[in-house]
């Protein structure tokens, strides 16, 4: 049988979207900044040192400690190699590209997602979700310029990354819903922390101990990914992805606005284009849900 939410649901996986977005740019700018004074493997790694002494404290405070044995479902193991992969493509790739341009490439996600969601979670699309869909992908093209800028290594990484994300972000609606949140996250957070150690011992770039501007950029960072882990599981748990999924858009709101005002990026007018057509439909979709969410159930129509 197709899975159906409510529309309040869905609002609210909406919402929880829209924070996760900040949060991720927020680290990424972060990582990218910090990645700037040592290396990528050594940020990720301290970050990391970061993110799991906060969630774990989280799960002690929750009374969770005993449920790690969460790590044993396919589902959960699944989500953390998509995690792993991501990161470590995406943030390699972001060392030697602009933010926006990294951060423009992964809006593929939401299209692999949504049409995964449809093939394999039975999960019904209506016309006026595949439209904003569409027109967003159409944005994203504009603001690429395909045949204008030429396509390199770090950007067929960012691409690759894709397909881990959407990877992820599946498997986390195959995890039940008596998994917590934290331990999905805590497991995350350790399967990434790992992967830096890694890096340190397999590529050629001596660590060093970091200076004091850098630490509050990896506490930051580490923080700010607390919160995308976070409100991204959230998302996925709660509502369509096909409905939460065209909300990923508003992360080139915030990458446009952190290259501009950190690293002194402008967008030039055929970006702005293509940031409207993303963002405009993924407004309209909110629009309509909160619209629908007014009406009485038994009238209500898509």
């Amino acid at each position: 049988m197709p899975t159906h939410h409510s529309h309040r649901q869905n609002l609210a996986g909406i919402a929880a979207m829209c924070v996760a977005m900040i949060g991720f740019v927020s680290n990424d700018t972060q990582v990218k900044l910090a990645s700037e004074h040592i290396p990528l493997g050594e940020v990720m790694f301290l970050r990391g040192l970061v993110t799991v002494a906060l969630v774990g404290a989280l799960v002690v405070a929750g009374g969770h400690a005993r449920e790690w044995h969460a790590v044993r479902r396919p589902a959960v193991l699944l989500r953390t190699l998509g995690e792993v992969a991501a990161s470590i493509l995406f943030l390699t790739a972001l060392t030697h590209i602009d933010l926006s341009h990294g951060t423009t490439l992964m809006q593929a996600v939401p299209l692999v997602v949504t049409a995964a969601s449809a093939i394999f979670f039975r999960e019904w699309v209506s016309w006026r979700r595949w439209t904003a869909i569409v027109i967003g992908f159409i944005g994203v093209v504009v603001v690429m310029r395909p045949g204008f800028v030429a396509i390199d290594t770090w950007s067929i990484m960012v691409l690759a990354a894709v397909l881990f994300v959407a990877l992820r972000d599946l498997s986390t609606r195959s995890i039940p819903g008596s998994v917590p949140t934290v331990i999905i996250v805590g497991i995350a957070c350790v399967g990434v922390t790992l992967a830096g150690g890694v890096m340190g011992l397999t590529v050629d770039e001596p660590w060093h101990m970091p200076d004091l501007s850098v630490l509050p950029l990896l506490f930051g960072s580490a923080v700010c990914l607390i919160i995308g882990y976070w409100f991204v599981i959230f998302a996925m748990r709660t509502g369509d992805a096909g409905a939460s999924a065209p909300f990923r858009y508003t992360v080139i709101v915030w990458a446009t606005l952190y290259g501009f005002l950190i690293w002194g990026d402008r967008p030039d007018l055929w970006t702005g284009i293509g940031t409207v057509l993303i963002v405009a439909p993924s407004l309209y979709v909110f629009y309509r849900e909160r619209r629908l969410a007014r009406e009485d159930p038994a009238n209500r129509r898509e």
